[in-house]
């Protein structure tokens, strides 16, 4: 047990609190004075067990550690199995938060590149048409706007197939030794067919994506 640091407080004298210094000047009298209980006042260890100065019964929460083990009566137990398996499911969110994102990525990539790729293409035939006559883009400024509808209603369809690649992948996925060995040998075009986009190798020839 170690003794309180001291503290300093000030004592008054019976006789006199101030005294005189050989210059004359008057000063007050400081003593110093240790606050140390006496030691049938002082706190006992005995009643913590075997906590000690830690302040917490082990005993109590049935937690006996010895050297070389830890016995737990049933209710420890089955308390430290609930933190634990407290933890365990929240880990198991988070981890399954991150592959599920992770497949939704893998799985719209493919249809992100083919969104780009067709955007490319229609920028290529607008600029082949940049030297036509003011009536011809009077034209193309209706065929525009007309697309520009067929726009709206394309982006729809894309969400919906990138939604149905989501949940394929997340419900059937691909190991990752198998990536690239279904993908096509031939070129393709990504086009709409009835509102769905398939893939056009050859000419009219479409293979559903």
């Amino acid at each position: 047990y170690s003794s309180p640091a001291p503290s300093w407080s000030k004592v008054k004298s019976p006789e006199s609190t101030k005294t005189k210094t050989p210059s004359g000047k008057v000063k007050d009298r400081y003593q110093p004075t240790r606050s140390i209980p006496p030691p049938q006042e002082r706190p006992s260890l005995a009643p913590y067990g075997t906590a000690g100065r830690r302040g917490v019964d082990m005993t109590r929460l049935g937690i006996q550690i010895g050297k070389t083990k830890v016995f737990l009566r049933h209710k420890a137990f089955e308390t430290l199995e609930r933190l634990r398996s407290r933890e365990l499911s929240a880990a198991a969110t988070k981890l399954n938060a991150v592959f599920r994102m992770y497949l939704s990525r893998v799985a719209y990539l493919p249809v992100r590149n083919a969104y780009r790729q067709e955007l490319r293409d229609r920028g290529l035939v607008e600029d082949e048409h940049k030297e036509d006559p003011p009536a011809s883009r009077r034209n193309r400024s209706a065929e525009r706007s007309q697309r520009f509808t067929t726009h709206r209603t394309t982006a729809a369809s894309l969400i919906a197939v990138y939604d149905s690649y989501v949940r394929a992948s997340i419900h059937n996925p691909t190991p990752r030794s198998e990536w690239g060995k279904t993908s096509p040998k031939k070129l393709f075009k990504w086009v709409l067919v009835d509102g769905i986009w398939v893939r056009n190798e050859k000419g009219d020839s479409t293979e559903r994506g």
